[in-house]
């Protein structure tokens, strides 16, 4: 919530914090969503689809591990991998977001 980046989109949203967080892991999410028709059994479809599976549409692990042709534990480690992909794609955008305002104004 602290970060520059939902800071800003936050005052885009009414001064909504926890809805710029929201919008912000969204667009992260987005971002990890190959190219094409969406597919279930897809390697290259996995990260994408667990994090939408269970964080936007609010499935639980059991189903998604079910739609995506994964047993659980499976599961679990690729969504770990997911969740640090995007993590690491919003620490990306807060560090170019710091850097530049920390340019000189011309």
């Amino acid at each position: 919530m602290e970060l520059n980046i939902v800071q800003q989109k936050a005052q885009m949203m009414d001064n909504n914090p926890v809805n710029a967080l929201r919008d912000i892991l969204k667009e992260h999410i987005d971002m990890l969503r190959p190219e094409g028709e969406q597919n279930m059994r897809s390697q290259e479809w996995t990260l994408y689809n667990i994090l939408t599976l269970r964080f936007i549409e609010s499935k639980k692990a059991r189903e998604t591990a079910r739609r995506l042709y994964l047993g659980e534990a499976t599961l679990y480690r690729k969504q770990n991998v997911a969740i640090a992909t995007v993590a690491d794609s919003i620490l990306e955008a807060e560090r170019e977001a710091l850097a530049h305002q920390m340019q000189p104004s011309v």
